[in-house]
């Protein structure tokens, strides 16, 4: 699985902010550079890259099987995601702490991925720590916050992203017309998700949020239905602007975007 959802969500849904069926969008973190610290990094792969949006910076551990992050946030925060892009990683524990001394796990499971999401149900803390556990560690990515949960759920029309794959080719012609064969220039991930019947004052609130944190620059881990398709999670970034529109009936919204995601198929 690329996801995680801890057994209480799924045994309590009431605990989740929507149902698990439906979107999660994993785009603010609480990492900051000044609260980050842990396993050194390589030379030229220092930790800090985990929070440098370009997918061609990464992090990786002196040690390459195991590596371990702190974060401190400096006042307690609400939690109940974390978001992964990386390599080599064949297990995560996520922990959380109010003193940096005694922490309780909230994540401890074998993702089959390198776009991964955990979800579990909300804590509310200033310290956190992910140890990561694998081969040849290299991480891209990583988020820590509170995940938006889309208010509609998405169901026929909709390409999962996993699926969407893109390739840019440059075939070679004879001066006859003959196919001399091809070259991939690019591999990428794209699809389009589009939600309906969107409550206005929600819109406002929570996804209008997430379109002033200026996604086609700052990418963001997203998982179209967490409990129906655990495998489908991408690390993706906005491919134009996100602009809703009113439907005209019972102040409901409607808004679709267009997105890249990361393949990492090297």
């Amino acid at each position: 699985m690329s996801i995680y959802i801890s057994n209480a969500l799924v045994a309590t849904p009431g605990l989740a902010d929507e149902p698990l069926t439906h979107t999660r969008i994993g785009y603010n973190t609480v990492i900051t550079s000044a609260g980050l610290t842990g396993t050194a990094g390589e030379a030229n792969y220092p930790l800090s890259n985990v929070l440098n949006p370009a997918t061609y910076e990464r992090y990786k551990p002196t040690t390459p099987a195991t590596c371990t992050l702190n974060i401190d946030v400096l006042s307690a925060v609400d939690v109940d995601y974390v978001g992964i892009q990386g390599r080599g990683i064949t297990n995560v524990k996520v922990y959380s702490s109010s003193d940096d001394i005694t922490y309780t796990q909230l994540v401890d499971f074998n993702p089959t991925g390198r776009a991964i999401m955990a979800l579990f149900e909300e804590v509310t803390a200033r310290y956190y720590r992910v140890t990561l556990t694998g081969s040849a560690l290299a991480i891209i990515a990583m988020k820590v916050g509170k995940a938006l949960a889309m208010q509609r759920a998405i169901y026929g029309g909709h390409t999962p992203i996993t699926m969407g794959r893109t390739s840019a080719i440059r075939p070679t012609m004879s001066e006859t017309g003959q196919f001399l064969g091809a070259s991939i220039q690019r591999k990428g991930l794209g699809t389009q998700f589009s939600w309906g019947n969107l409550k206005a004052d929600w819109y406002r609130q929570y996804f209008d949020l997430f379109v002033q944190s200026e996604p086609r620059v700052n990418p963001f881990f997203i998982a179209w239905r967490p409990l129906s398709y655990p495998n489908e999670v991408a690390y993706c970034w906005a491919a134009g602007d996100i602009t809703p529109s009113n439907t005209g009936t019972k102040d409901f919204m409607s808004v679709s975007m267009s997105v890249e995601g990361f393949s990492d198929v090297v």
